[in-house]
């Protein structure tokens, strides 16, 4: 029975736990990480990858908290309302306030 070691873990392991992958040249060999070595490196990325979400996530929301009406034209509110969902007529008064005491 062959056994290879693993580049990961360093355990010698029969062969039938290292996949077969395909090299550039178009050659079948086996991979040099186990198939354990590829799972638990996979799950750690999806975890990492989950992470960074997370944290992108977080910084999103507080960047939005920081947000005021204040900050958008009526436009922009509008196309907002619309993207969710909302349907209808939207009417609104646009406040002008001029001081006349500088004339």
């Amino acid at each position: 029975m062959e056994t290879k070691v693993c580049k990961g873990c360093g355990r010698e392991l029969p062969l039938d736990e290292f996949a077969m992958i395909t090299t550039r040249g178009g050659e079948k060999v086996r991979n040099g990480y186990c198939k354990d070595c590829i799972t638990q490196k996979r799950l750690a990325t999806r975890a990492n990858n989950a992470k960074a979400k997370e944290v992108e996530l977080g910084q999103k929301v507080e960047d939005a908290r920081k947000l005021r009406l204040s900050d958008f034209s009526p436009r922009e509110l509008m196309e907002e309302l619309a993207r969710r969902g909302y349907k209808g007529k939207l009417t609104f008064v646009e406040v002008h306030t001029i001081d006349i005491q500088n004339f």
